[in-house]
């Protein structure tokens, strides 16, 4: 039959306070890094990653803020190295 074993509290009880100890470090870290302003914004940062994988045949459009989800559409094979045909950002509707 099962029975409760306090032992069990010797191995568990350290892993879990490791657990909450290492959440709270993430929560600390990621709130500073939100207070503080972006580098670059959306678009220079796209504009490096693309200038960076070789693509520069790509424009890149800044829109104005939503408050929806976006979501990116493109018809057609759309690869970094193969280039990209007719891409979309636009809100889910």
């Amino acid at each position: 039959m099962f029975y409760f074993n306090p032992e069990y509290l010797l191995f568990a009880l350290p892993a879990f306070l490791l657990g909450l100890w290492a959440q709270m470090r993430i929560q600390i870290a990621y709130s500073q890094a939100q207070q503080r302003a972006a580098p670059l914004s959306g678009a220079a940062a796209a504009r490096h990653i693309l200038d960076s994988a070789g693509v520069q045949n790509v424009e890149i459009e800044s829109i104005p803020a939503l408050d929806r989800p976006l979501r990116f559409a493109c018809q057609g094979f759309a690869t970094l190295r193969g280039g990209l045909s007719s891409c979309t950002l636009a809100a889910w509707a």
